[in-house]
């Protein structure tokens, strides 16, 4: 405590007599004045101040205003003497409410100070509890944004989260940095790396995190691209370093908030590929863009991860070597195309198993590999197993006009012709006849989807049919309710309205 008084007698007489330590008060000096006592604050730090109201160079009032600005968490008790009203009802516009009336003796400071120390308790109380509430509601807050941003990585949450709208207004881009452990990273890992990362970026400016699996990742902006990636290869070494944990360092392209779905796909396209280009710290989209805008359209990664059967899984295998075919592809470049689907997709390259070196046994080897690596070729039974043969033969032999059961079970499969037609439609649950044709056409629809400008005899010989397109119109008429030429005519409207 400190008593700013400036008769002597009455400051000394309280400093000297009244036994402080008996009210649990620790009396740290005194001062003559206003200006005095607000110099001995900033020193003492004093928890009380014990002020006169009347003194000369600086009077209590302007004492209190000037230090209540300064030592915001002061209490103050204010003395004053009879006939000083004005100066008092002033002191309580300061928000001032304990006082003391000279002359004063032992009992009534001892009053007081009581009340004075009880309210400073209640009041720490309260900001301690204040405290303790705005720190859960922080952990849970924050809890709450990393589950949002982990939902909208996943594309699970599909409108902009609330907290986004306060960065929205920078008007700058956003990337993705994640990191990546074999072993997955434990609360102390996610710490230390989150840590690090904070004391690398200027300012700390990573705005999110989440976990997902074996990844951490961190929004960030784009002008801390630069320091990011030195930040990520410097904390790659140093995970390393400290515990010979193996991590990778993934950055997406930059993008708009509305892009983080497709930035996260960057990275877990990049995590698929991450074992088949070497000892890289840090994999960057943008090295990687050339060669994946080079299959862009060609491969629908996305069609493939989503199927369930085997028969989807196929049928897009088989779309994918049509559009090498339309794209001019030669067997090389059909092979290497193949090898980077499946690194696209698994991070695992291609061996080839197939003694025959086709496209045919190219395009079937590589629905075999996924198949197996997506499950749907696991714990099947014979017929089944035989059911997915067929279905492999077809689309491999798609363009030959003699395909037909007769042909699979005589020039392919050599197994009775009856005996694969019980197993095909056991299994896929309609006749062979009926199939063919549906599947076909349906491959014509996407072929036509994706250019539709190609000639209708062109898309007929690559399902199958005469190049007249005669016969194939009809067909193509009768799933799908409007000829090749009106479907066509359909996709070109659809795209100039979008664009």
């Amino acid at each position: 405590m400190l008593i700013v008084d400036d008769e002597e007698i009455e400051r000394e007489g309280m400093a000297q007599f009244i036994p402080w330590n008996e009210f649990g008060i620790e009396l740290a000096g005194t001062a003559r004045n206003g200006a005095e006592g607000l110099e001995k604050i900033g020193t003492l730090n004093p928890d009380i101040v014990l002020t006169d109201i009347k003194m000369p160079v600086m009077d209590g009032i302007e004492l209190i205003k000037r230090g209540k600005e300064t030592f915001p968490d002061v209490e103050w008790v204010v003395l004053s003497g009879y006939g000083e009203y004005e100066f008092t009802s002033r002191a309580m516009e300061q928000g001032i409410r304990y006082y003391l009336l000279k002359p004063c003796d032992e009992g009534q400071i001892e009053e007081v100070l009581s009340k004075v120390k009880k309210g400073m308790e209640e009041k720490q109380c309260k900001m301690r509890e204040e405290e303790e509430y705005r720190k859960k509601t922080a952990k849970v807050f924050s809890s709450a944004k990393e589950q949002m941003f982990r939902e909208l990585l996943l594309e699970k949450e599909k409108s902009m989260p609330f907290f986004f709208q306060e960065w929205e207004e920078q008007r700058e881009s956003w990337q993705l940095l994640a990191f990546y452990s074999e072993q997955g990273f434990d609360g102390i890992e996610q710490f230390v790396v989150k840590n690090m990362l904070s004391e690398l970026l200027r300012d700390g400016r990573y705005i999110l995190s989440a976990s997902i699996g074996n990844q951490l990742i961190f929004l960030i902006g784009e002008k801390e691209t630069e320091r990011a990636k030195g930040a990520a290869v410097r904390i790659v070494r140093e995970c390393e370093r400290l515990n010979g944990q193996g991590i990778r360092a993934l950055l997406s392209e930059p993008g708009n908030l509305e892009e983080i779905p497709s930035l996260y796909r960057q990275i877990q396209w990049l995590f698929r590929v991450r074992e088949t280009v070497g000892d890289i710290l840090l994999l960057q989209y943008e090295l990687f863009r050339e060669r994946q805008e080079n299959m862009q359209g060609l491969v629908d990664y996305g069609r493939i991860q989503e199927t369930e059967d085997y028969l989807s899984l196929a049928f897009e295998v088989c779309l994918a070597f049509m559009k090498f075919s339309l794209n001019g592809y030669t067997y090389e470049q059909k092979m290497a195309a193949a090898e980077w689907i499946l690194q696209a997709l698994y991070g695992e390259n291609m061996h080839w198993e197939s003694g025959e070196k086709s496209e045919n046994g190219l395009m079937g080897e590589l629905v075999k590999y996924l198949a197996e690596r997506k499950g749907v070729a696991e714990m099947v039974s014979s017929e089944v197993e035989k059911a997915q043969e067929m279905l492999r033969a077809v689309f491999v032999h798609i363009a030959d006009p003699q395909l037909s059961l007769s042909f699979l079970a005589k020039k392919v499969l050599y197994r009775n012709e009856d005996y694969l037609g019980r197993i095909f439609q056991r299994v896929q649950g309609e006749r062979f006849s009926v199939f063919l044709p549906r599947v076909r056409m349906v491959l014509a629809e996407r072929l036509f989807s994706y250019r539709p400008e190609l000639k209708i005899g062109t898309v007929a010989e690559m399902v199958g049919y005469a190049p007249d397109g005669q016969y194939f119109s009809k067909a193509f008429r009768k799933i799908f309710h409007m000829t090749p030429t009106q479907f066509k005519e359909r996709v070109i409207q659809e795209r100039a309205e979008n664009r």
